[in-house]
């Protein structure tokens, strides 16, 4: 399982303040994920972005639903 992927559209989305990111560099990213679409680093937020940036984290999530077409 070492090798596996995940072959759906991906977007990453995550805080700069979020320790997460250190130990997950994007840039490695699409070697799991072909199919990453954009990652956004939504600057000053943390780990739960979601709720520290609601309207952010909404519109590039719809954003990125729609452009699935």
């Amino acid at each position: 399982m070492a090798d596996a992927k995940i072959d759906k559209p991906a977007l990453f989305i995550a805080g700069s303040e979020d320790p997460v990111i250190r130990f997950t560099p994007t840039a490695k990213m699409t070697a799991v994920l072909p199919d990453l679409r954009g990652s956004i680093i939504l600057d000053g937020a943390g780990h739960w972005i979601q709720q520290e940036r609601v309207a952010e984290v909404n519109a590039a999530l719809i954003d990125f639903a729609r452009s699935l077409g």
